[in-house]
């Protein structure tokens, strides 16, 4: 999750910045096109919620793995579905990169609730596979 404190991170060499698509991006397109940063605005200026997920740190915290599932998995069961820190109705998701294999991974472990919860799904620069069911179809078909 984004918080000041731990906006830069040093991964196997590469430094990781939450809320940045990649570094080329922004020095091709700038911060709007480059970063999560015009979602953040427009989340604001509607008066929506936002949490900015980074799943790549593998930050080790007790309770959730360290892996990119395991910290997605976690935010989703105990911050996400907990009424004592979110009262959301529903969610729309924007997933980058290895975000669409966390939210499949979020699907396949949650699909109930995944389905009642969210109600749209942006996909950039992403890769996941959603298991192929008529639940599926429906849902896709929904909200595309």
């Amino acid at each position: 999750m984004f918080s000041t404190d731990s906006r830069y991170r040093r991964s196997q060499g590469w430094v990781i910045i939450t809320s940045v698509w990649s570094r080329s991006s922004i020095g091709n397109f700038g911060l709007t096109e480059g970063s999560v940063f015009p979602f953040i605005e427009y989340a604001e200026k509607n008066n929506y919620s936002c949490i900015v997920l980074n799943p790549n740190l593998g930050i080790h915290v007790s309770g959730f793995s360290d892996s990119m599932e395991g910290h997605s998995l976690y935010v989703w069961e105990n911050i996400l579905m907990n009424p004592k820190f979110c009262s959301a109705d529903y969610f729309l998701i924007v997933a980058h990169s290895a975000g669409g294999y966390c939210v499949t991974s979020i699907f396949k472990n949650f699909s109930k609730v995944f389905l009642e919860k969210v109600i749209s799904i942006a996909f950039t620069d992403s890769f996941f596979a959603f298991p192929q069911s008529p639940e599926i179809n429906k849902f896709v078909k929904e909200v595309n």
